[in-house]
């Protein structure tokens, strides 16, 4: 399953080469894609019905023609439906995913938008002993006109990944169990600005603070009544960047892109293992 939800993709571009300034320091290549906003004029209501997993999207105004919002959400049953085919050991066993796709965009004038965003995912699978992970994203976008050549997008975000190893889901032998659960966190602030200094000629720069919450693992093991905790270091890690780009369409079919990255990446062990 693709983890975009097609009811809430507006567009999709994929970069193959000649990676723009503002994407940082990629050297393979870039798919971006970018979320529906919303129907500003009337409420539109999407959905489908699968075998496997099932969708429904919502899209609205809530002040007509200036701001509107748009949640989409997927499920998979193929848990559910197995459900009276499993027996013995089997029973009750969970294989399941669910997201949730949401955005709110609101004009405050012709020069200013702000546009709040977040996706929430879950994928589980087990019975007694299984493993579960996900991704909660949430950003906050500030779209800025200075002027008919200069914009400015200043984006903040955060993401967490975790993952749980547990020999024990449904919580019925507390006194013998082991739960395995790593994480990695990021937060970011990073302005964008665009200055068109003629048609075929466009400069990109800004800058980027980004930082790194790594849990490599934490696990707690139970046996016979006996507990035990250890795990790995926890890291974090913080990284600077500025960059700028110029993009020279010298004929429609040929284009100079120049781009300079500086970067500084600082990290620190901030706990030491548990035994």
């Amino acid at each position: 399953f693709s983890i975009f939800n097609p009811d809430a993709v507006k567009d999709v571009k994929l970069i193959k080469g000649g990676i723009p300034a503002q994407y940082g320091g990629r050297a393979s290549s870039i798919l971006d894609i970018k979320m529906k906003e919303g129907n500003s004029k009337q409420l539109e209501i999407n959905g489908g019905i699968g075998l496997i997993f099932s969708r429904l999207s919502i899209e609205a105004p809530i002040v007509k023609d200036k701001a509107s919002f748009i949640v989409a959400a997927r499920r998979s049953y193929a848990d559910v439906l197995a459900k009276p085919f499993l027996t013995g050991n089997s029973t009750g066993s969970q294989f399941n995913f669910y997201d949730v796709t949401a955005k709110v965009n609101y004009t405050i004038n012709q020069n200013n938008s702000v546009f709040l965003s977040g996706y929430f995912g879950r994928d589980v699978f087990g019975n007694r002993f299984g493993f579960n992970w996900g991704n909660s994203t949430l950003s906050l976008r500030w779209n800025h006109v200075f002027s008919s050549k200069l914009f400015l997008n200043a984006t903040a975000f955060y993401s967490d990944y975790d993952y749980l190893l547990d020999t024990d889901l449904k919580n019925q032998r507390p006194n013998n169990q082991f739960r395995w659960t790593s994480d990695i966190e990021n937060k970011s602030i990073k302005p964008d600005f665009t200055y068109y200094i003629s048609p075929n000629n466009t400069l990109t720069f800004g800058g980027q603070i980004l930082t790194y919450g790594f849990s490599p693992g934490s696990a707690n093991a139970s046996s016979n009544g006996a507990k035990v905790t250890f795990g790995s270091p926890t890291k974090d890690a913080t990284e600077y960047s500025a960059y700028i780009g110029n993009e020279l369409k010298v004929t429609p079919k040929l284009s100079l892109l120049l781009v300079i990255i500086i970067a500084c990446f600082c990290s620190c062990i901030v706990e030491s293992p548990k035994y």
